[in-house]
């Protein structure tokens, strides 16, 4: 018998089914994920010992070590069909050696697919192969690496700024993403300008002032200077030039994770962390029409490229679905634009195209949206170019002014007729050269330069895949630990850094600069990747790395406090300032201090004053937040008060009504909109569903939380919860501890008397 090692259960009973036809031969088992994993604390890297890692057994391994081991002890062979990456082989590095600890030693082999097909998994077994070590010394390499950064550089995070507890090697380069951009954000200066518009009977889209007595404006955006509309509007105005340009718009390449990831955001509101579990469960597949099959290829990838049978079967499907037209000559070819890309799998794609979204039913929207986009991306990749008309109609109007009307005309749709939005339809025919047109009126309209935004889930993936930091298969991990960790805020489709997210990167980038530089970050990811194809042992690479990471530490331990402090605020005085820099106690000068709390400002004079104030207030202004405040809420008397557990609201009415404001929802009682408050007295609420079954949230006694079933699952604040974070986290949710209760204790009597008695009855 022929054992088959995979890491999901779904894989598993997928390739069962697959090879039943072998009468037994194969036997497919699941370990459900990695079955060991290092020990998460300080010196589970024995450095004195020739870097001697220190693992500890999985709770997944504690569930499943019998059936693995009976059936691993039986077996002829075992073949291992983990996930083809990085992270796969570690799983099937782990499971053979966990295997000869235990003194079974039979042959054994790996095997490598890219689709839960049929195909692909006999295909494999025909091609079996060895573990590929040098993807086992790569993993082990970037999990020392972490593991050194983390446990090396936090327990000075914790003597020097208390307030945050931990750091993470591509975490932090990440996180310093969101907090410079945060700090454009704050220092920002907003300025003025004016574009001016007219708008002509003959065109229903209106023209653009962009030049004015020679003088050109860019865009039509008109800076430091005003301008007499009502002199522009007296006429004539001719069309001087009607300039038509065709141009053809490449078919897009098909998905790649972080594309993925990022149309998933933008166009299904998806975080990243949500994309990959609904990918997962596409790619290990369903049964349809009483067969397994899985849907998509392997959604771990930079690549891409499809294979020669994924373009095969695309074309065949295109031909089928539009006809020739929309059908190129010869196979449409990508170019890869992701820094280090490793390219060791295909694009995502379907695994089988004559699997349609209209004829797919999975019973949850969330799998259906997504394989939609992923079917159309990969199709869409191998259809034809489309065409474009693009038209540029220069008017001149008096005073020597230049209007300007811009438009685009789809003459062949192309690979664009599978997206579902309209292309704007603009009617030029009204407009000849040298003909006068008609003003129907001209406006004004007064614009002000926008700070950057905010990054959004999406754009970060996209900025660090751009930089070349983290690999597919990390990125909604990092945004995920910001969150965890207390360092950023999903804030309304955007990440937003806390203060902890502020004071870490401003201590990071004083006193260990080098290991929070992209460059430096990117760099690292180069020589790993390297060490994917040179074999190059992970013990070098950690031994290098550590040397170096431990000359900083020492000389962090000669920081003092006020170095510290005056660091962080020097770094980012934007957000580090306060209203009020003299204490009100003694007109001393107020300084920045972290305390385990966070950041404030005390009192310079300190012990002898201990004035504190808050960055953004004095104490007097936080104690005025605890006046009850009053308003009136559909009729009924709503006050805001505060009691010895924190802030909650009053509804008067037949029945007194408390709800609790949660933590993030504090503000002053004046600042609390009558939307706050409508929100909070509309709790528990439904905010949607998932597999058939309602979502809830509300407030109780441990703070705000979701309802799914019987399980209840901790949030931070319900306002800004979705429909789909909330399932995210349904499908985390931490497995609830069961606590065996104790045997009664028996005294020594009972146990006497009891023994005694079977004595009797036996005599008897």
């Amino acid at each position: 018998m022929f054992l088959i090692l995979v890491e999901s259960p779904t894989k598993a009973k997928a390739i069962n089914e697959y090879l039943k036809s072998s009468g037994g031969k194969y036997k497919a088992l699941s370990t459900f994920g990695h079955i060991r994993e290092l020990v998460p604390k300080s010196g589970s890297i024995d450095k004195e010992n020739g870097y001697k890692f220190k693992w500890e057994m999985t709770k997944q391994w504690a569930k499943n070590k019998k059936e693995l081991l009976d059936s691993a002890k039986k077996a002829d062979e075992i073949i291992m069909a983990s996930d083809p990456d990085r992270e796969g082989e570690g799983i099937a590095w782990h499971t053979l050696e966990v295997l000869k600890e235990h003194k079974i030693n039979k042959p054994t082999h790996r095997i490598v697919f890219h689709s839960v097909s049929k195909k692909a998994i006999e295909e494999a077994i025909d091609n079996k192969q060895e573990l590929r070590k040098n993807l086992v010394e790569a993993y082990l390499a970037r999990l020392g690496l972490d593991y050194i950064f983390g446990f090396s550089v936090s327990p000075v995070l914790w003597r020097r700024i208390p307030c945050c507890k931990s750091a993470g090697r591509v975490q932090s380069a990440a996180l310093r993403m969101v907090v410079e951009r945060e700090n454009e954000i704050l220092k920002f200066v907003s300025e003025k300008y004016i574009s001016i518009h007219a708008k002509f009977a003959e065109c229903t889209k209106e023209s653009t002032l962009i030049e004015l007595a020679g003088e050109k404006f860019e865009n039509g955006n008109i800076f430091k200077k005003q301008i007499d509309v009502k002199s522009l509007e007296k006429g004539p105005f001719i069309v001087k030039a009607i300039e038509k340009q065709k141009q053809k718009q490449k078919a897009p390449a098909p998905f790649i994770t972080s594309t993925l990831q990022q149309e998933a955001s933008s166009q299904l509101g998806f975080p990243p962390s949500l994309t990959m579990q609904l990918a997962q469960k596409l790619y290990e597949g369903f049964t349809i029409n009483g067969k397994h099959q899985g849907l998509i290829t392997y959604m771990r990838t930079d690549n891409v490229g499809m294979s020669a049978d994924g373009i095969k079967a695309a074309r065949s499907k295109i031909q089928e679905e539009f006809g020739n037209d929309y059908l190129p000559s010869k196979p449409n070819m990508h170019k890869q634009k992701v820094r280090n890309a490793q390219e060791a799998h295909e694009a995502v794609r379907p695994v089988d195209f004559n699997l349609t979204p209209k004829t797919l039913s999975l019973g949850d929207k969330n799998l259906e949206a997504l394989y939609k986009l992923i079917w159309k991306k990969s199709l869409a990749s191998q259809m034809s170019d489309a065409e474009i008309e693009k038209t540029n109609i220069k008017i001149e109007g008096n005073q020597e002014s230049i209007f300007q009307i811009k438009g685009n005309k789809i003459t062949f749709p192309g690979f664009k007729i599978l997206q579902e939005k309209e292309a704007e339809i603009i009617d030029f025919s009204n407009i000849k050269e040298g003909s006068t047109l008609t003003l129907e009126e001209m406006e004004q309209k007064d614009h002000e330069t926008k700070a950057p935004g905010r990054f959004s889930e999406a754009s970060l993936i996209q900025n660090l895949e751009k930089l070349g930091i983290g690999r597919p298969s990390t990125y909604a991990r990092i945004i995920q630990v910001l969150y965890e960790r207390e360092y950023a805020v999903r804030e309304k489709k955007t990440v937003m850094p806390t203060q902890k997210g502020w004071i870490v990167v401003a201590f990071l980038k004083n006193f260990f600069k080098e290991y929070i530089q992209y460059e430096f970050t990117a760099n690292l990811e180069s020589s790993l990747d390297e060490s994917d194809t040179i074999n190059n042992d992970h013990k070098n690479i950690i031994k290098n790395f550590w040397d170096k990471l431990e000359e900083k530490i020492e000389l962090s331990k000669n920081i003092s406090p006020m170095e510290v402090s005056k660091a962080l605020e020097e770094e980012y005085s934007e957000y580090f300032k306060a209203k009020d820099n003299k204490c009100k106690e003694c007109e001393k000068d107020l300084v920045l201090k972290i305390s385990r709390f966070g950041a404030l400002r005390g009192c310079s004079n300190y012990p002898d004053c201990k004035g504190i104030v808050s960055l953004n207030g004095s104490e007097e202004e936080d104690k005025d937040k605890q006046a009850p405040f009053e308003m009136e809420i559909n009729s009924q008397k709503v006050i805001l008060k505060s009691g010895p557990y924190g802030p909650y609201i009053e509804i008067l009415g037949e029945k007194v009504k408390r709800v609790p404001i949660p933590k993030l929802m504090q503000k002053s009682f004046e600042e609390m909109s009558k939307e706050d408050v409508e929100f909070l007295i509309s709790l528990p609420k439904k905010i949607g569903e998932y597999e058939g079954k309602d979502i809830l949230i509300g407030i109780g006694k441990f703070g705000p939380y979701i309802k799914y079933e019987s399980s209840f699952i901790s949030i931070k604040n319900p306002m800004e919860i979705d429909q789909e974070e909330a399932i995210e986290k349904i499908i985390n949710k931490p497995e609830k501890k069961v606590f065996k209760k104790a045997a009664p204790k028996t005294s020594a009597k009972k146990v006497v008397k009891k023994a005694t008695k079977k004595v009797t009855k036996k005599k008897d």
